[in-house]
C-alpha cells in the first residue's frame, strides 16, 4: 500500500499530540544515528507491545499524529481491519513516518517511511542477518520496488517511489496475515474480529483493574470485575481469584484503618472504646495477633484502674533500675560513713514512697546517729530525681519500700609478731588469724619478720555475721639499737635483732667464758692467800712456792678467759648493730610505703 493511497483516509494533523513516557532501554535511541533508523529501532518497534512502542517513541521525538480503530489495511484483493497509530520524527530533518496497525492477539504490520540517504544503510543490515533473497521491477510508471522476502518468520520489504523519493521498510507475519485473509473470505472473519474485540476489552479493562489495585482502590476494581464475569468463559478463573485477592485486600486496609483507629484510642486512653474497635478486629481475622494482645493489655490495665487506690505496690518490683541506684547511693554512703570514724552507730528508716499520681513523698527516720553527715545524706536522697514514678500496665500507681537498718561500728590496734618460727600475737583477738585473706597476707615470704600493727574495724549491719577492714598501718624492727642492747647484755642485741635466731651462742659463750675467768681469778687470789698463810705461820718455804706458782698460773688462765670474755662482748655489740642496720635498711621501703599509705589487708564493704 503506497503512502499516497493511505494519506487519503488519515485524519490530517489529528488532536491529542502526546509524548509518552520513555520505556525501552538509552541503547535503542543510540542506535539511530545522523536522523537514520537501523534495523534495531525496526525490530524493537515492530516486536514490542503498542504501549511500549508508545512509550519509546515518544522518548525519542516521534510526535503520535493519530490513533484510529478499526480502519482498513489494503493489501492486494483484500483489506483486513486493524487499528491505526501514526508517529512523525520531530528529530529528523527528513520526513519520516511510522505507521502501526495492530490488534490485541495478533502481531503487527508495520510501515515505516525512511529517508533517502538510510535506505542502502538499512538494506545492508537487514540481508547479513535475515539472509533476503532480492528482486527488482517496475510497478506502472512511478513505483520501483525491490523487496527483500525473509526466509524466518516474517518478510520485511523496501519500496521506492520516484515521484516523492521516499522509502518504505514494511515488516509483518505473512503467515497470520494469510490465516486472517483465508478466514475472512471463509466468513468467518467477523466472528474473529468479535471476539478479539472483546479480548481486547477484557484486556484493557483487566489493566485499569490494575493500575486501581496499586492506587489502593480495591472498591473500583471490584466494580469492574463484577462486569466482566462471563464476558469471556476463559477468563473467568482469573477474574475470580483478582476478586478474592481484591477482596483480601480491602479487608487489610479496613483491618489497618480500624488497628490506627484503635491504637490512637489506646494511646488516650479510651481503653473500653479501643477494645470494642479490637473486638470488631477479631470478627474480620480471628488470627490477628495484635489485637489479641492488646485485648489482654486493656483487660489488665482495667484492673489495676480498678484496684490502684487499695494496693500499694512493691517499688523494687515495679522500677528496679531506680530501685537499684538508691540502694546503690544507700550502700556507699554507709560504707563512708564508716571509713570517716573510728566507731559509732546508726539506725534508720528510710521508705521510698510514690503515690498514684506519680509524685515522690519518700521519706526517712532516725532512732540513732553519731554521723550528722548521713542524716544529711538522707535529706537529699528524699527528693533525688533518682526516685521515678512506678508504672503497671503503663498506669501510674502507688508504691513504696523501706530500708531500714541498725549499723554499729568499733575499731582497735592488732599487734602480730613474725617470727621464723611463727606468728606470735599477744591479744584476745586470735580468731582474726585464721581468715583466709590475712594468712595469704601475713604469710608473704616477702614481708619481713617483725611487729606488725594492725587498724581492725569490726562491722555488723543489722543481723548480719561480723564484717572486718583490717589495715597495716605501722610495721616495726630492731635496728640498730640492738647495740646498746648487747652492750647491756651480750647476746641480747643480736637475738633481738634476728627475732631470736642468732645471739644465743655468743650470750652462753659471754657467760660462759667470763665465769670462768672470774672463778678462776678468785681461786688463784685463795691459794695466794694460803701461800703467805704456809710461810708466815709454819715457815714452809717449799708449800708457799709450789702454792705461789699454781696461783700465778691459774690467774694468768683467768686473765686470758677475761681477754676472751672482752672479746665477745665488743664483737657481740657490733654484730648486732650489724644485723640491726641490715633489718632498717631491707625494711626502709615498706615502712615508707605503709607511713604514706595504709595498706588494707582486709576490706569487707556493707552490702544491702
Amino acid at each position: 500500500m503506497l503512502l499516497s493511497d493511505r494519506l487519503k483516509w488519515i485524519r490530517p494533523l489529528c488532536a491529542a499530540i502526546t509524548l509518552l513516557a520513555f520505556f525501552l532501554p538509552s541503547s535503542s535511541l543510540s542506535a539511530q544515528s545522523n536522523d537514520c533508523v537501523n534495523l534495531q529501532f525496526f525490530e524493537e518497534v515492530y516486536d514490542n507491545s503498542t504501549e511500549e512502542i508508545s512509550r519509546y517513541l515518544g522518548k525519542n521525538g516521534w510526535l503520535l499524529l493519530s490513533s484510529e480503530f478499526n480502519e482498513p489495511l489494503m493489501l492486494s484483493e483484500d483489506t483486513l481491519i486493524f487499528n491505526l497509530a501514526i508517529w512523525k520524527n520531530t528529530k529528523s530533518s527528513a520526513n519520516q513516518f511510522v505507521y502501526l496497525y495492530h490488534k490485541t492477539g495478533l502481531s503487527h504490520y508495520l510501515e515505516v517511511v525512511i529517508a533517502e540517504k538510510c535506505y542502502t544503510t538499512l538494506l545492508d543490515n537487514i540481508h547479513p542477518k535475515y539472509g533476503f533473497l532480492y528482486e527488482s521491477k517496475m510497478i506502472g510508471n512511478d513505483i520501483q520496488s525491490e523487496s527483500a522476502i525473509s526466509t524466518k518468520k516474517h518478510v520485511i520489504l523496501q519500496q521506492r517511489h520516484k515521484q516523492t523519493f521516499t522509502y518504505h521498510a514494511i515488516c509483518y507475519n505473512p503467515l497470520q496475515i494469510d490465516s486472517l485473509i483465508q478466514v475472512q473470505r471463509d466468513g468467518k472473519f467477523e466472528a474473529q474480529l468479535i471476539y478479539l474485540q472483546k479480548k481486547e476489552h477484557i484486556e484493557n479493562l483487566l489493566k485499569k483493574c490494575e493500575s486501581l489495585a496499586k492506587n489502593n482502590d480495591y472498591e473500583s476494581a471490584l466494580v469492574i470485575l463484577d462486569t466482566l464475569r462471563g464476558f469471556l468463559p476463559e477468563y473467568d478463573e482469573t477474574i475470580s481469584k483478582r476478586k478474592e485477592l481484591y477482596r483480601e485486600a480491602i479487608k487489610k486496609q479496613k483491618i489497618a484503618t480500624l488497628t490506627a483507629q484503635a491504637e490512637q484510642l489506646f494511646d488516650d486512653r479510651n481503653l473500653q472504646e479501643a477494645m470494642k474497635v479490637y473486638e470488631s478486629i477479631l470478627r474480620l481475622d480471628r488470627e490477628n495477633n495484635t489485637a489479641t494482645i492488646r485485648i489482654a493489655q486493656i483487660k489488665r490495665m482495667l484492673d489495676v484502674l480498678y484496684l490502684r487506690s487499695d494496693i500499694l505496690y512493691d517499688y523494687k518490683i515495679l522500677n528496679p533500675d531506680s530501685w537499684n541506684l538508691i540502694n546503690n547511693q544507700l550502700q556507699t554512703e554507709l560504707n563512708n560513713t564508716v571509713s570517716r570514724s573510728k566507731k559509732g552507730s546508726l539506725d534508720f528508716t528510710f521508705t521510698l514512697y510514690m503515690d498514684t499520681i506519680g509524685r515522690n513523698a519518700s521519706f526517712y527516720s532516725m532512732t540513732q546517729n553519731t554521723d550528722q553527715d548521713f542524716e544529711k545524706f538522707l535529706k537529699s536522697l528524699a527528693v533525688s530525681s533518682m526516685i521515678k514514678p512506678t508504672y503497671k500496665e503503663s498506669i501510674s500507681v502507688a508504691s513504696r519500700y523501706n530500708f531500714q537498718h541498725k549499723l554499729n561500728w568499733a575499731s582497735f590496734d592488732f599487734d602480730l609478731k613474725k617470727k621464723k618460727k611463727g606468728i606470735k600475737t599477744s591479744s584476745n583477738y586470735r580468731y582474726l588469724l585464721n581468715d583466709d585473706t590475712f594468712k595469704k597476707f601475713i604469710n608473704d615470704e616477702e614481708l619481713p619478720n617483725g611487729k606488725y600493727v594492725f587498724e581492725v574495724k569490726e562491722k555488723r549491719l543489722d543481723m548480719d555475721p561480723m564484717l572486718l577492714d583490717m589495715t597495716l598501718k605501722q610495721y616495726k624492727v630492731v635496728g640498730r639499737e640492738a647495740f646498746f642492747y648487747s652492750l647491756l647484755l651480750p647476746g641480747v642485741g643480736t637475738m633481738a635483732a634476728t627475732q631470736g635466731q642468732k645471739g644465743y651462742f655468743s650470750f652462753i659463750s659471754f657467760f660462759a667464758a667470763g665465769g670462768c675467768s672470774l672463778a678462776a681469778y678468785l681461786q688463784a687470789q685463795k691459794l695466794k692467800s694460803s701461800a703467805k698463810y704456809s710461810l708466815n705461820t709454819n715457815n714452809d718455804q717449799a708449800r708457799h712456792d709450789r702454792l705461789m706458782k699454781e696461783a700465778n698460773a691459774i690467774e694468768i688462765a683467768s686473765y686470758i678467759g677475761f681477754s676472751v670474755t672482752g672479746v665477745i662482748y665488743i664483737t657481740e655489740a657490733f654484730r648486732a648493730m650489724s644485723k640491726g642496720g641490715k633489718n632498717m635498711k631491707a625494711s626502709k621501703e615498706l615502712r615508707r610505703s605503709i607511713k604514706n599509705n595504709p595498706k588494707e589487708v582486709i576490706m569487707q564493704d556493707i552490702r544491702l
